[in-house]
């Protein structure tokens, strides 16, 4: 049999070395070998290629928030900064930008009373998404809101040749409001403690955004967003930092400030509010107490005191109370017995100036800040509900609450979630333009928000 098998093997060709398909000498592993027979050239050319894919595909998917100076989610290289940092000291003028009169901007003290007026008017007929709500802001309202913001205007501009007379033609150009756009000071702070620092800068809040829903476009959105950032920062230079709030559609291109949730809910007629300890009390800030106020700005808005917030963004003292003695704000504290007064809590409400036509045109009242200065959640909830039924002694249309869980208003969202149904959840986020925070997103537990 071994004779057979020889003799068979020796009628089987040999192969020729030299004529083989084989791939002579050592396989090349994944370990980078396998690069090591590709020409450098050629790696060169496909990073190259990789790259300006890269740019273009940001370009194609973000044409506007890439052009705006911000803290981009493909900014890989700003990670790695340790403190904040303004990213532009002069502002630079985009595609976007529209010349006055097109889009005019100045101070809001400024404008008309007829323009006013008008702005009012729009507010009230499309501010609003849905046809069932609709916004109920007067102009009262709006110039206390609005008082020392900056305004940009976004007019569609007619020309109008007269040829009645012969020979003789006569040209005129009116103008109409189409959207708007405000802004006013506020001041961030970021807090290092590691290196026990506290980083405050002055900003610019974006609060209101309306355009006429029958002539809006995203294109006219988008030039009155950044002609309105440059020219604010003409007008105020010391201030270089921009923030806007997003709802509902948040802006994938950038890296938020802090992201949270608001909800409404329908409000029963009666609130229960548990009883209080005898030492505490419930006030109202308005034109009393206002002491109150002034000492939570200086340490708690401040971060100052070590309250559990790295990040604060809050309206100068002076607007707050003129929004709190203009029944805008409502501001509750609860504090602790005379002569020492301690705080041990703050509620913060709005009038959010939106009706529902459902339920007969109630309003809303939006809880949107709180501070919490004690381990009793109770207590602290209680107060809460004080501060509730209080707000509603003033605003007795109000049907809807809305509860921004942010904060320390966390806590008390939690509990009163789990005795009501919520109506609408809407995703919400801040957003910075020309300052970048390392580290952000920020927790919604860990920022206080009061505008």
């Amino acid at each position: 049999m071994s004779n057979t098998i020889s003799f068979i093997s020796s009628l089987i060709p040999k192969p020729d070395p030299d004529k083989s398909y084989w791939f002579k000498g050592e396989l090349p592993t994944l370990r980078g070998d396998i690069f090591s027979t590709v020409h450098p050239n050629y790696l060169l050319v496909a990073g190259t290629f990789v790259f300006a894919f890269f740019i273009l595909y940001i370009k194609m998917q973000y044409p506007f928030w890439n052009q705006i100076p911000a803290y981009h989610v493909y900014d890989w290289h700003r990670r790695f900064y340790k403190n904040p940092y303004i990213i532009r000291a002069l502002p630079k003028k985009s595609k976007y930008y529209e010349h006055n009169p097109i889009i005019e901007t100045s101070r809001f003290e400024d404008t008309s009373l007829d323009k006013r007026t008008e702005l009012v008017r729009l507010l009230q007929n499309h501010y609003l998404p849905s046809d069932r709500v609709f916004c109920s802001m007067q102009l009262p309202d709006f110039e206390a809101q609005s008082r020392g913001s900056i305004l940009s205007i976004y007019n569609r501009v007619e020309t109008n040749i007269d040829t009645s007379f012969e020979k003789i033609e006569k040209t005129t150009k009116t103008t109409q409001i189409e959207g708007f756009t405000t802004s006013h000071i506020v001041n961030i702070s970021v807090a290092k403690p590691h290196e026990n620092l506290v980083i405050l800068e002055p900003a610019e809040y974006m609060d209101i955004i309306c355009f006429d829903k029958k002539v809006t476009t995203s294109k006219k959105a988008r030039n009155l967003f950044h002609s309105h950032e440059y020219n604010q920062r003409l007008l105020r230079p010391e201030n270089k930092i921009g923030i806007f709030k997003k709802e509902t559609d948040l802006i994938g291109a950038l890296v938020p400030l802090v992201q949270y949730e608001a909800f409404s809910f329908y409000m029963r007629r009666h609130t229960d509010a548990g009883p209080l300890p005898k030492n505490m009390q419930l006030v109202r800030v308005q034109r009393e107490y206002l002491n109150h106020l002034q000492d939570f700005m200086e340490r708690v808005v401040s971060l100052k005191n070590p309250a559990g917030f790295r990040c604060s963004v809050a309206m100068e003292i002076g607007q707050i109370t003129t929004l709190l003695q203009t029944n805008q704000l409502f501001a509750y504290v609860l504090r602790g017995p005379p002569p020492l007064d301690a705080v041990y809590a703050v509620y913060f409400f709005r009038n959010a100036h939106m009706k529902y036509e459902d339920l007969e045109g109630a309003d809303t009242l939006h809880f949107f800040a709180a501070f919490q200065n004690m381990d009793d959640v109770e207590v602290f909830f209680s107060g809460f509900l004080r501060a509730l039924r209080e707000a509603r002694k003033t605003m007795p249309e109000a049907k809807m609450l809305m509860m921004d869980n942010i904060g320390h208003t966390r806590p008390i969202v939690e509990r009163w979630v789990s005795t009501h149904d919520i109506v609408l959840r809407t995703p919400c986020a801040y957003y910075l333009t020309n300052y970048v925070i390392p580290g952000m997103p920020f927790l919604a537990g860990d920022v206080l928000v009061i505008m």
